[in-house]
């Protein structure tokens, strides 16, 4: 395929199949066609398409790139958030001439402030405590940037040089912070029973603790039926029904080319042929309204008897869809930062177009219809805890968990 015919494609996608095509029309694609040429470079091209891509005001599950590319070039080697004026490194890449800690004060040689007056079109309108997931696209096109060191507070020119050495990562991890407290932490859902398999080991101490911290500080999403298995410790004793589906209340564009990529996807997952066989007898249906109702039925459990859920502006997806569920319960108590909001269009199809991927949604929340859509929000917390430096240094949520859990 030509620069322009999987271009024309992914137009085409975005205006029929996308879960967005009714609501958001994006940018005149004739304005990026103009500027493709044949021998353009491939990064040149990637960035051509995604530019196009964000004038629908919304990354997370709408993307556009080359594997082949991110494995040749590496990724930038940094996760910042924005605080004041400044992107505080986070996370840095093992090869990275950054840590944790350091200050990045402009981009070539454009302040903070200045720089995001600039870049404006890519942070999607997400205010400055929740830009940090954009700021992290947004150097990709720097060549430089000031940085301020954390250990000296000297001043130093770095090039942003990509990396593909790995990201220090926690994985699921299941511990007892106190005899009584319990602790899981999930990065993601994209494994089958990867929570299941977390807490088997530890069903005795789970019914034991008083108390259970789930940790989805950025997690990244995948399949929501992961985390049902965690519904009985965290409503209360008894069945009930909860308005545990408002948040999945939603239609799904059923075009031919969704249910086939779909279909396929669950079968690769692992999912039960008759869920499949669903899936594809509804192709060509257009959007199909799922979930008629908003509750559902739970069965709970005595103990643990407090659960908090420690949530940040990162914790997207499926990570958006658990704070939500959860939350309906009288037991859970919701601390950190509202999620990242990226459910108003979720469930994502994979379109390969020659060398390249692009992601996009089918679902559509209905919630968008009641005004109550939860992009540049989030799912809101109970107590929040704005995000500070001081985050760097000493699990500020946690401690703060653990305080509220003393009484």
């Amino acid at each position: 395929m030509t620069y322009t015919e999987i271009f024309d494609e992914v137009v085409s996608i975005m205006k029929t199949d996308s879960a967005t095509c009714r609501d958001i029309p994006g940018d005149d694609p004739a304005l990026y066609r103009a500027k493709i040429a044949p021998d353009m470079p491939e990064e040149e091209f990637i960035r051509l398409v995604q530019d196009y891509l964000i004038s629908f005001g919304f990354r997370g599950h709408l993307e556009f790139f080359s594997e082949k590319r991110i494995k040749e070039a590496g990724r930038i080697p940094v996760a910042v958030e924005r605080y004041g004026n400044a992107l505080y490194v986070t996370k840095a890449a093992e090869d990275s001439a950054f840590v944790p800690g350091d200050r990045i004060v402009a981009l070539d040689g454009l302040g903070i402030e200045d720089a995001a007056e600039k870049y404006k079109k890519y942070l999607c309108g997400e205010a400055p405590e929740r830009q940090g997931f954009y700021w992290g696209f947004l150097l990709g096109s720097v060549s430089s940037c000031t940085v301020i060191r954390r250990t000296d507070g000297t001043r130093e020119e770095l090039p942003l040089t990509r990396s593909n050495a790995p990201f220090p990562q926690k994985d699921f991890s299941f511990l007892m912070l106190k005899e009584d407290i319990a602790y899981l932490y999930l990065p993601r859902f994209d494994k089958k029973d990867c929570v299941k398999e977390l807490i088997e080991p530890h069903k005795k101490e789970l019914r034991r603790a008083r108390a259970l911290i789930i940790d989805v500080r950025g997690n990244v999403g995948g399949n929501s039926g992961e985390y049902v298995c965690l519904f009985p410790y965290c409503f209360p004793q008894g069945k009930k029904e909860y308005p545990i589906y408002d948040c999945a209340v939603c239609e799904t564009n059923y075009t031919q080319r969704n249910c086939a990529l779909k279909s396929k996807a669950m079968e690769e997952y692992g999912m039960s042929p008759r869920s499949v066989e669903n899936c594809r007898n509804k192709s060509g249906q257009g959007f199909v309204r799922e979930f008629d109702s908003p509750y559902g039925k739970v069965r709970g459990r005595k103990t643990p008897e407090k659960i908090v859920i420690l949530t940040d502006s990162r914790c997207a997806s499926s990570g958006d869809s658990l704070v939500a569920q959860m939350r309906v319960s009288p037991k859970v108590t919701v601390i950190g930062r509202p999620t990242a909001g990226a459910n108003d269009y979720t469930e994502c199809c994979m379109q390969e177009l020659g060398e390249f991927t692009l992601q996009y949604p089918i679902k559509r929340s209905l919630l968008i219809d009641r005004s109550e859509g939860r992009m540049h929000k989030g799912e809101p917390v109970d107590i929040l805890i704005p995000w500070t430096p001081e985050h760097i240094e000493r699990d500020v949520d946690l401690e703060r968990a653990m305080e509220m859990l003393k009484s």
